[in-house]
């Protein structure tokens, strides 16, 4: 098992090309995540549910003025874009 770890640092702090490259470890070890998670299940024959918003698979739009009105956390399920 893999030890996924996240550094902490306060995000006003970071200027864009280091937003960048953070956001991308973000990205990378909420996959790692998820695959270790699967891991697990398939071992040991559990289940789990993994939604981060409704509609899992969808879109989450960081600018409040560009998100669809009903989603107004930000996360916008693909089903909503069809």
């Amino acid at each position: 098992m893999t030890n996924l770890e996240l550094q902490h640092e306060p995000v006003e702090t970071m200027n864009l090309e280091r937003a960048k490259q953070a956001l991308e470890e973000a990205r990378s070890l909420a996959y790692a995540a998820l695959q270790q998670a699967q891991a697990i299940a398939e071992f040991h024959k559990l289940g789990f549910n993994f939604s981060p918003a409704y509609g899992m698979g969808g879109w989450f739009e960081g600018n409040p003025e560009d998100r669809y009105p009903d989603n107004e956390d930000g996360w916008c399920p693909s089903s909503q874009s069809c």
